[in-house]
């Protein structure tokens, strides 16, 4: 199969007009090999995370409500590692060979900055659909901003650090008599030597300012743990809240 793929871009390649100027051999051997090391650890990751599947969906049909429930949730857990392994595939090209994403994203900013709408081209998922504490789930996380970049494992892991603090948030909010589900944006900045600066929250659906400060406070706790590799970069979550 890998030897018919690969016999048919080269009939391709040879099909294609000549390039007009001459192809280096030997930076395509370095990329090659750089390439298939990726490779060869991202498709060993994948064929785990496949067999675990294939355990999880046997085990939901388990007569067991309890082995059923932990399947359900191995189920999720392994669509977020599949998100996971998505970016990390990505991060297997070289950067001159990706295509740019241009897409149309509108930020609220703070103080006397107006909202614009903007193209940015730097706006890559980076977490999706999973339980950050209880009653509060990430929705999507983004980056938004900046050149740089940092490894989605990373980034989940400084947010999971916080994700009692939004929580205590929530329970504080709902304490207060206040609605029970909405929905807001915790966004940031990661400098080039990994501090987190430019905190704040955005488009929050609850209208309950002490909540938003108490995010907002949450979230100037995040410890990255790492330099982002090419400069500074800004992060977007989305975050609901709600009973589960």
């Amino acid at each position: 199969m890998v030897r018919a793929a690969l016999a048919a871009c080269l009939a391709f390649a040879a099909a294609a007009p000549a390039a007009a100027q001459p192809m280096d051999v030997q930076e395509a051997r370095r990329r090659a090999a750089e390439e298939l090391r990726c490779l060869d650890r991202v498709v060993r990751q994948l064929s785990e995370t496949v067999d675990l599947l294939r355990d999880a969906e046997a085990q939901l049909e388990a007569e067991s409500a309890e082995l059923r429930q932990h399947a359900a949730q191995a189920v999720e857990a392994l669509e977020d590692r599949l998100d996971d392994l998505s970016d990390a595939l990505k991060e297997c090209l070289p950067q001159t060979s990706r295509a740019p994403a241009v897409r149309t994203i509108v930020q609220e900013r703070t103080g006397t900055e107006a909202a614009v709408g903007e193209v940015n081209d730097a706006t890559v998922v980076v977490d999706r659909r999973r339980r950050l504490a209880p009653g509060v789930r990430v929705q999507v996380g983004e980056r938004v901003d900046g050149t740089g970049r940092l490894p989605a494992p990373t980034l989940r892991r400084a947010l999971d650090a916080i994700g009692d603090r939004v929580g205590a948030c929530y329970e504080s909010y709902l304490e207060r008599g206040a609605l029970e589900q909405g929905r807001g944006i915790l966004g940031f900045t990661v400098d080039a030597r990994g501090a987190t600066t430019r905190v704040r929250t955005e488009g929050a659906t609850f209208g309950d300012a002490r909540f938003e400060r108490c995010v907002a406070a949450a979230g100037r706790t995040l410890r990255i743990g790492q330099a982002p590799s090419g400069g500074a970069v800004g992060y977007a979550y989305t975050l609901t809240f709600g009973p589960e």
